[in-house]
């Protein structure tokens, strides 16, 4: 935790220095309280999500929503600070060393405008250690490329509430090498225009693999570079479970472990659960 933003989840700010101790953690019974109610609004709408436009397995997503399609997520697909590898979950903790430790509700959505624009949004509320509204994010996602090797142009405005405010740029990518194996990568760059304006480049590298055609688990690696000069590495696992099957889908639920920067020691562990959720709407 050298530098400003490197333990920041998903459209927030950064966090503020403390003493390591155990006003910084979360009680057990207050992580069981959030799992269950996050569960119970995440599960609620799956006995009426379904979409036949978006493949009936994780592998076979695509990188941008089909025209009429609605997906219930958290929020901006590229990576963020803070270990962030796409996509992140709607319940977030960041467990710091040298900070408090956070836990954040995520709530976000994308659409599918057109078949080839896909536009979303999200919209943090920090839950611990104190209750505060985030920053709001608003995307936009084009496709350029479809087939194998998928690819699109990114665009994102954070805007500022807490933060400063934020663009991001980038080329998300697909390459499908297999029906068992997706790897999902890129280029991002983010600017921060604060009292000077800081440049942040992602580089995101995400191996999903179908174990069976509900369950997937891959390894994950990222290279964040803060101003040509700060170099963080995130690496973790991704696991999940499809909901549905045949040739429709509900959606998925995942989770995720990070350690958000090895380079520093893993000072901070990142945990992400969640679920995406998937409606035809035309």
């Amino acid at each position: 935790m050298t530098r400003q933003g490197r333990a920041e989840p998903s459209g927030s700010s950064s966090p503020r220095a403390v003493r390591w101790g155990r006003g910084g953690l979360l009680g057990a019974a207050g992580v069981a309280g959030l799992l269950a109610a996050s569960s119970a609004l995440l599960l609620a709408p799956s006995a009426w999500a379904q979409s036949r436009l978006v493949g009936s397995d994780y592998i076979s997503r695509p990188l941008v929503l089909p025209e009429g399609v609605l997906r219930i997520d958290a929020g901006p697909r590229r990576p963020y600070s803070g270990g962030q590898l796409m996509p992140a979950g709607q319940l977030q903790f960041l467990i710091n060393k040298d900070f408090d430790d956070l836990a954040y509700l995520v709530p976000g959505a994308g659409y599918g405008v057109i078949d080839k624009l896909e536009l979303g949004a999200v919209w943090p509320l920090r839950i611990s250690p104190d209750l505060d509204l985030s920053d709001l994010s608003v995307y936009g996602k084009y496709s350029l490329h479809h087939g194998q090797i998928e690819a699109a142009g990114y665009a994102e405005l954070r805007i500022p509430i807490e933060g400063d405010l934020e663009i991001t740029g980038g080329v998300p990518v697909f390459l499908h090498l297999s029906n068992q194996v997706r790897l999902e990568t890129g280029g991002f760059v983010r600017l921060t225009f604060g009292d000077d304006v800081n440049a942040t480049f992602h580089v995101p590298l995400s191996a999903p693999i179908l174990v069976s055609p509900e369950v997937f688990v891959g390894p994950e690696i990222g290279i964040e570079i803060y101003n040509f000069e700060d170099v963080a590495m995130p690496v973790g696992v991704i696991a999940g479970y499809t909901l549905g099957g045949g040739i429709s889908s509900i959606g998925d639920l995942l989770a995720r472990l990070t350690f958000a920067d090895i380079t520093s020691g893993a000072d901070t562990i990142r945990l992400d659960i969640g679920a995406e959720l998937f409606f035809d709407l035309l």
